[in-house]
């Protein structure tokens, strides 16, 4: 399985599991592959606004940098207030691609995002849409969103580490202890004529 394929199926297990948005991107932070397929509808309401976009990037911008430095899960806020998480994919000690889980507003935050709508002046998101969505949103604890992140930053590790075995199996090292372990069996049962088991 390619890696790309794996991390799309990591993505799709996330959401299923969690219900969280998972998105994947490249080292460019390119977005390869996301599920589900669309921003949750305050997101896209947000996103008509192109000012608004430049800070959503500007925010996603923040989150790939700050979890490529950190070479670790990175937790932030985006400009309405809503939270996400990023993990980077590392392979060799270089970041590869980041997994981002989002659009989650976090437990306490609905009157502080409800004041940054109320604050906005751009006439192409409407402010009625944007308090519908936010009342239909779940607020996530802090105990709930950092176990979110733990399993992104496991998914991330697990990508980490099969790269690593793929890169491994094509050496003459791993070559000969895969031989040895699977006749070890067949060896120890055959003795000396000194009756000792040869190993």
């Amino acid at each position: 399985m390619q890696l790309e394929e794996i991390l799309r199926s990591m993505c799709n297990d996330i959401e299923l599991i969690t219900g969280i948005k998972t998105v994947i991107y490249d080292e460019k932070q390119k977005m390869m592959y996301e599920h589900p397929s669309t921003h949750c509808e305050f997101c896209k309401e947000i996103r008509k606004s192109e000012e608004l976009t430049k800070k959503c990037l500007e925010c996603d911008r923040r989150g790939f940098l700050g979890s490529a430095l950190s070479k670790d899960i990175y937790i932030y806020r985006c400009h309405m207030g809503l939270c996400e998480a990023v993990a980077p994919v590392l392979e060799n000690g270089r970041t590869v691609g980041f997994l981002m889980l989002g659009q989650l507003l976090p437990e306490g935050a609905r009157d502080d995002v409800r004041k940054r709508i109320s604050e906005l002046s751009d006439s192409k998101v409407s402010k009625d849409a944007l308090n519908t969505y936010l009342d239909a949103m779940s607020e996530t604890d802090d105990q709930h969103l950092r176990a979110a992140a733990r399993i992104l930053a496991m998914s991330a590790a697990y990508v980490r580490f099969h790269e690593w075995m793929r890169g491994r199996k094509e050496t003459v090292t791993y070559g000969i202890e895969r031989y040895v372990f699977e006749n070890l069996g067949i060896l120890a049962k055959i003795k000396s004529a000194s009756g000792y088991v040869v190993l």
